[in-house]
């Protein structure tokens, strides 16, 4: 009775969570039309995941998905990116996303691993960036909002639609470090004209004319009426 005292007093409960450094297994279902994604070619996909965590994952015909780690940071860091494998992106989410391919037109993102969305150039900025390399290169972090997906199942993102959501997206620690980011590099293009919906150059007034400024009068000497004049009395002089 005595052991039970002491160990009660140490414990009088089971623990609702686990230590972080247990070691943890964690059981997941997905479709099983995405098995292959986790899998990947000749095994590819998976063998990656273990590498990266550290983890043991096993993935049966079912669905069902078997992850062990030697602690709660490993197993969870191999559950995202497989969630993340076998999601579907949906209209309206917000990614941090990585630029992967330059084209004259726009860039393509990283999304989600091995999904990829087209952040096309009118929506990088509010403001008229004159090169793409000037605003993304490959590889850099950039924060986008899905705009759409088409019905060839492509993805177009935005940048431009959550500029003005930033200062909320910096309260979210998922997106905090980003929006820091996405906000310091806006005010970088700053110095740029505004783009569509900016603000209108105006090159002076109007005119009543049409906006063309009146035609200079250079007097009587140069009007076109009296050329005539000025041909006959060279004449008349030689």
């Amino acid at each position: 009775m005595q052991i039970l005292d002491i160990m009660d007093a140490a414990i009088s409960a089971p623990r609702v969570d686990l230590s972080s450094t247990a070691p943890k297994i964690i059981t997941i279902n997905i479709n099983p039309e995405k098995i292959r994604d986790v899998i990947g070619p000749g095994g590819k996909v998976i063998r990656s995941i273990v590498q990266r965590t550290g983890a043991k994952i096993d993935v049966d015909d079912t669905g069902r998905v078997y992850v062990a780690a030697v602690n709660d940071d490993s197993a969870q860091a191999a559950v995202k990116i497989i969630n993340d494998l076998v999601r579907e992106v949906k209209a309206g989410e917000t990614f941090v996303g990585t630029a992967t391919r330059m084209m004259n037109f726009g860039v393509f993102v990283e999304v989600l691993p091995g999904k990829e969305g087209l952040l096309h150039v009118s929506e990088i900025s509010n403001y008229h960036v004159p090169r793409l390399e000037d605003a993304i290169n490959t590889g850099d972090k950039v924060l986008v909002t899905v705009k759409e997906i088409d019905d060839m199942h492509r993805v177009n993102l935005s940048r431009k639609r959550i500029l003005d959501q930033l200062d909320d997206l910096a309260k979210d620690p998922e997106f905090a470090e980003q929006a820091a980011i996405e906000k310091e590099r806006e005010e970088r293009f700053s110095h740029f004209p505004k783009s569509d919906g900016g603000p209108r150059h105006d090159s002076g007034p109007r005119h009543d004319d049409g906006g063309r400024p009146p035609r200079r009068d250079y007097g009587p000497d140069r009007g076109s009426d009296n050329r005539p004049a000025r041909r006959f009395e060279r004449e008349r002089k030689k």
